[in-house]
């Protein structure tokens, strides 16, 4: 505490146990109380009762008992005060130290009576003047900030997060919490970026002023929202959903660029635009996603010039320039910070054998083949099991100290082994030779093992969301560790049971010590699987995909790398990006959690060393991947300039050049936020002005606007369906026939079931609409229909997932919806994937979007509609989304809040029949809301 490490002060509390039957009360209150002081749990301090003095007839005992009470008070007081008491204590101690000093000698130099407690109360005095300069109360109100409310919101966040880290010093002494300054803050995983963001945040809060989180996965919006709900709990959090009047709104970049299209009018009181994860504005991510990112927030500081920027990012190499720019297009400060300074440290390493020890078993293996294959008289394809028994092998780790907090540039490294026994590893025949294969996953269920049969928490990650599943499964069977389940939690499993039609069909089970965590788990299922890893006495191990590194707190002692690729867009392997590595590296250790972390890769190269030899050339080059400098791996460069290099060489045929062309069929509308003029404001634009290559820029936005002239004189469109194709990224000439189609109609569905009907109609009825709207991105669907990944979708096809989605809406339980789609929901097929690809990938990233489109132009057809065509007609994005036939359903379920899950709602309203009938007095949702709201209070 006295050198402002609180991570390694919180670490090393955890190991002050005060004895449960001590004979001495008031040692054992102390030590309590330093240990929870250190630990930053100020608010159990100041509850801590004091001791009853003992009435002890020896005066020295009673003096002893009268000092530690005394020290006990001071720790209290301690804490008080860095909760925002006015109590000081270092008058008590410094009393405390003079009490202890005894009669002076001849020399006049006093003689200490009680030393060690004398010792103790300077050494707190010294923690309390470090505490005290970094306390979070002690923080000024942000100029225009309503002092009370940040006066009280500090003291709230200093029960959780009491102190300023030593790389948040800077940033707060230069004022970027101020209202009026963006910032762009690079600062390495684990290092505080949610702590500086939510005092930005509180800034924005204190002048009744709106903020927007933004956040590139539905999981990552998930925690952001539950840790603001936390940080802001007076507050009106929302996920994802629309803008509203919520106070903190978190959501992808996709979701925004949608809700900008549709109803740029709600962002109109934003005054802060947090964007965490920002180096996924690059085109690393993928131009699709990053140009919607980008195209975000070029319209964010169109609609609403005044709002301060937050740009969060541990991968930024030129945070700098992202901060120019920004100060170029705000006209205001935008500061930049990037300390590599962090609160815990890593030893990374990755997994090798010893080459003779290899050699040996690789010689055993393939004589031990041989001789099975002469004893059963025929020669097998694949290694024979006699010989698979002999690929015993002893893991070894070479590791190096990540310290980058050093500013050095080399590592020291060391050898250890990794596990006591061995590994069997898998071997292949190449002629009639056993060699060896990787078998990253065996190496990796073997290690998370052996750490967790030592008491440590494991993190292990996979590349297939089925490796998730199966290696959990490897790991349960050997490992007999149970967690405990809290009452909350097995209500989550109750509720989880009826959802699924059994936790039979589960990914996990509750009280399992071991964990998966996918994309293919419902909402419910991943939350359950991070609430018992969080927890001491929960799970010891989660085998997760690395979509789970992205930005997610869930730190642990050790991160287990299975390989360092993954399947290619084509045949083969390839290597998982720099970044990548380094996000799933970042969940070892964590301050407040764990303060020391280690980080081991199974490569999918098997390396091999020899003692007393040199290492060799591809074995350090692994270490150096997961061993950089530092975290910062991504240059951010704009997807825009990627479309303009596109355009220059004549891919106007390309599909992202099409679906950037269409965004922008709103240039000739008034009033446009997203028009020609933004490529200008882009960073494509600002990075070409200070490379001196603007002549060539403005050539390339010429080329551009040239080609939106031609297809705007080719191909006109009337406004709606202008809009529309801004808002999709649509052609023009499918939402004329889409158009067309729906005047043609003489009846209009009357329903959300109805109306889906109709969109698979329109969806079997074209190849090319089906390509238009989906583009490459059909593998969940294939997979929901029981195909292969790059598989065409038939009718047969599209008659399969419509059953399936129309079961979904229907309130059907999972494994009901895994019927629907033409599967068994047992056997192999007891986790219900074709509806887990259904409900997770194709309904929300497909099948709603298909839907919405259909909504779109038909609610621009002039044309008299029935009430119920209306109100179903208002519902049908978010019944599909959401998983409701009926707006009475998505009315109940959204007072409901979050009481219960789809199929939970669709039961509760089945007891409530007179609410279900106020569906016949509206036509649209909104109403319906109020009505029901008159009728009904949330259980």
């Amino acid at each position: 505490m006295i050198s402002k490490q609180f991570a390694d002060a919180a670490d090393a509390a955890t190991s002050i146990v005060p004895p449960r039957f001590a004979i001495d009360p008031f040692g054992r209150q102390l030590l309590r109380s330093v240990s929870l002081l250190a630990r930053g749990k100020l608010a159990r301090v100041v509850g801590l009762e004091d001791v009853d003095a003992v009435a002890s007839t020896d005066l020295g005992r009673r003096s002893e008992e009268t000092l530690k009470l005394a020290l006990l008070r001071a720790v209290k007081t301690m804490a008080a005060r860095l909760l925002g008491g006015e109590e000081d204590p270092r008058p008590v101690l410094t009393q405390i130290i003079d009490l202890c000093d005894g009669p002076a000698l001849a020399a006049g130099q006093a003689v200490s009576t009680f030393p060690g407690y004398q010792q103790a109360a300077r050494l707190l005095l010294l923690g309390f003047n470090a505490l005290d300069g970094n306390a979070l109360v002690n923080v000024p109100s942000p100029p225009g900030t309503d002092d009370r409310y940040w006066s009280s919101w500090v003291r709230h966040r200093a029960t959780t997060a009491p102190f300023v880290w030593p790389n948040h010093e800077e940033a707060i002494g230069r004022g970027f919490q101020n209202p009026g300054v963006s910032a762009v803050l690079v600062l390495p995983t684990g290092a505080g970026k949610t702590t500086l963001a939510s005092m930005k945040i509180a800034a924005a809060i204190g002048q009744s002023a709106r903020v927007l989180v933004l956040a590139p996965t539905h999981s990552l919006v998930e925690q952001l929202t539950a840790d603001f709900s936390r940080i802001f709990p007076e507050l009106d959090t929302t996920p994802s959903g629309d803008v509203g009047s919520a106070s903190i709104s978190v959501m992808t970049p996709e979701r925004c660029l949608a809700l900008l299209s549709f109803q740029p009018n709600s962002f109109e009181d934003v005054s802060l635009i947090v964007f965490d994860e920002a180096h996924l504005l690059s085109n690393e991510s993928g131009t699709r996603r990053s140009m919607d990112a980008m195209l975000a927030v070029l319209m964010l500081t169109r609609l609403v010039p005044n709002a301060d920027l937050l740009m969060l990012s541990a991968m930024l190499r030129n945070g700098s320039q992202l901060a120019g720019w920004i100060e170029e297009i705000t006209g205001r400060p935008c500061l930049f910070f990037e300390p590599l300074w962090k609160p815990s440290r890593q030893a990374r390493g990755v997994v090798m054998y010893q080459s003779s020890e290899l050699d040996s078993a690789l010689q055993a293996a393939t004589t031990a083949h041989l001789a099975e294959d002469d004893r059963v008289g025929s020669r097998s394809a694949t290694v024979r099991s006699v010989a698979q028994a002999e690929l015993q092998l002893t893991p070894f780790g070479l590791f190096g100290l990540e310290n980058n907090w050093l500013n050095e540039t080399t590592a020291d490294v060391t050898i250890q082994q990794m596990i006591s026994g061995k590994v069997n590893i898998v071997g292949k025949l190449k002629g009639r030779r056993v060699l060896p294969t990787p078998s990253v996953n065996r190496v990796a269920v073997s290690i998370a093992h052996a750490a967790a049969m030592s008491g440590l928490k494991s993190i292990v990650f996979a590349n297939v969301k089925s490796h998730t599943i199966s290696m959990a499964r490897d790991l349960r069977s050997i490992l007999a560790v149970n967690a405990t389940v809290s009452d909350a939690d097995q209500e989550l499993w109750d509720d989880l049971a009826v959802e699924l039609g059994g936790l039979e069909h589960s990914l996990n089970a509750p009280g399992g010590g071991v964990v998966c965590h996918n994309g293919l788990m419902l909402r419910v299922e991943r939350m359950l699987a991070e609430r018992s890893f969080r927890r001491p006495d929960g799970a010891q191990i989660i085998v997760a995909t690395p979509t789970l590194a992205q930005g997610m707190n869930l730190p642990a002692d050790i991160a287990i790398l299975a390989s360092e690729k993954r399947a290619g867009m084509s045949r083969g392997r390839e290597p998982l990006a720099a970044h990548e590595l380094m996000n799933a590296a970042a969940r070892a250790g964590r301050a407040g959690h764990v303060a020391n972390g280690l980080v081991v890769l199974v490569s999918e190269t098997v390396l091999t060393f020899e003692p007393e030899s040199p290492l060799g050339a591809d074995l350090i080059g692994r270490l150096k991947a997961i061993l950089p400098i530092d975290d910062r791996s991504i240059e951010l460069s704009d997807p825009l300039q990627s479309i303009l290099d596109r355009l220059t060489t004549g891919m106007v045929e390309d599909p992202d050049v099409e679906y950037l062309l269409n965004r922008l069929r709103l240039e000739n509308l008034p009033d446009s936020a997203l028009s020609i003029g933004f490529v200008d404001r882009s960073l494509a634009g600002f990075q070409a002005r200070h490379a001196g290559i603007e002549g060539a820029f403005a050539q390339q936005v010429q080329q551009l606007k040239s080609l939106l002239e031609r297809r705007a004189e080719e191909s006109p469109l009337d406004e709606n369906l202008s809009v529309i194709a801004a808002q999709t990224g649509l052609t023009g000439e499918l939402l004329r026939e889409l158009e067309t189609d729906l005047l043609a109609a003489p009846d209009w569905p009357q329903s959300i079931s109805a109306w889906v009907a109709l969109t698979f109609t329109w969806l079997a009825a074209s190849e090319r609409t089906r390509r238009q709207l989906f583009g490459g991105e059909t593998g969940a669907l294939a997979q929901a229909a029981g195909q292969s990944l790059a598989h065409e979708l038939t009718r047969e096809d599209l008659l399969r997932l419509e059953s399936g989605v129309q079961a979904w809406i229907s309130g059907d339980p999972l494994n009901a919806i895994e019927l629907a789609l033409g599967s068994d929901a047992s056997g192999k097929n007891v986790n219900c994937l074709r509806a887990r690809n259904l409900v997770t990938k194709a309904i929300p990233l497909s099948i709603t979007f298909a839907v919405s489109v259909i909504a779109l132009v038909a609610k621009g057809i002039d044309r008299e509609l029935t009430p119920e065509c209306e109100l179903s007609l208002d519902c049908v994005v978010t019944g599909v989304r959401e998983g409701f036939n009926s707006p009475a359903l998505i009315a109940f379920a959204h007072l409901e809040g979050q009481r219960s899950l789809r199929v939970g709602s669709h039961l509760s309203l089945a007891e409530h029949p007179h609410l279900s009938a106020l569906e016949s007095r509206v036509s649209n949702l909104e109403n319906l809301l109020a009505l029901m709201q008159m009728y009904h209070t949330p259980s």
